[in-house]
């Protein structure tokens, strides 16, 4: 005789506790999708809106220059003694709006009250390159691997398939043998590899900011250098610069009292939003 199978009885309140469950997992799903769709949509809104607001910034610039330039290497030249002549060294201000592009560049060239030193200077800039078109790049040296140490921020410009380093803070940029340098070049020549000159491009020099008053010589400023990575459009051609690091044997880490090494290579904010070349 067949054993019959047992009859599973599922009582209303169980089967109705069952739909509520399944509701629930359905809607906290759906509200999380929901969630994720509108945290894209407003990063997508905040990207756009910082785009309109470098395009706004490229005009406000375009708009002050009572000049023409020959190219874009000439006029990287004069934003960068524009700012040099028109932005005081000193500190900058704890949290000051470097994102809030167009606030941040007139606040910085208007008001005297508002200084930089050579991180904000550096930033203000690669807004100003970066607003005409002209792809930037962060670069940073140091005199240790170890903490404490001195460091100094500067950029570097991009134009016709090479990079130039052009200071903010001094209002230089490097030669030898009658080029313009990177400071991938500068480097090794700092280093005892050969002649190199620091050169205003006519513009004049604050006596007190030039750089032989700087308390600290190239090479002994220079022992440590980080390119930072960036994107650039030419030609209908995506170029892809990687970071660069000096010397090689350095892996881009500071070693603090802690034991802890941290990395220098901080690339995030305005230089990560520069990167992605918004005007380029």
């Amino acid at each position: 005789m067949k054993s019959k199978s047992p009859t599973i009885i599922v009582l209303p309140s169980v089967l109705n506790t069952l739909m509520v469950l399944i509701a629930i997992v359905i809607s906290a799903y759906s509200l999380k999708k929901a969630h994720s769709a509108d945290k894209m949509a407003r990063k997508h809104a905040e990207s756009d809106q910082r785009d309109m607001n470098m395009l706004r910034l490229g005009s406000i610039i375009e708009n002050s220059i009572d000049r023409q330039f020959k190219n874009d290497f000439e006029k990287a030249v004069y934003l960068r003694n524009k700012i040099y002549q028109q932005v005081p060294l000193k500190t900058t201000p704890n949290g000051f709006p470097f994102m809030k592009f167009i606030d941040s560049y007139l606040e910085s060239l208007r008001d005297d009250s508002v200084g930089h030193i050579c991180g904000g200077l550096a930033k203000t800039y690669a807004l100003a390159l970066e607003s005409q078109g002209i792809p930037a790049r962060y670069v940073a040296y140091f005199t240790s691997d170890q903490h404490p140490y001195d460091s100094h921020a500067t950029i570097e410009f991009w134009y016709d398939g090479k990079w130039y380093a052009s200071d903010p803070t001094f209002n230089v940029m490097y030669k030898s043998e009658g080029r313009f340098l990177s400071y991938e070049e500068l480097y090794p020549l700092v280093h005892g590899g050969g002649p190199y000159t620091a050169v205003t491009n006519g513009f004049p020099i604050f006596p007190e900011r030039a750089l032989e008053k700087y308390p600290l010589t190239p090479e002994a400023l220079m022992k440590f250098l980080s390119v930072h990575p960036s994107v650039v459009w030419s030609q209908g051609k995506k170029l892809s610069y990687p970071k660069a690091l000096f010397p090689d044997s350095w892996d881009g880490a500071i070693t603090y009292e802690d034991g802890k090494r941290r990395d220098v290579r901080e690339f995030s904010g305005l230089y990560k939003y520069l990167n992605k070349g918004p005007l380029r």
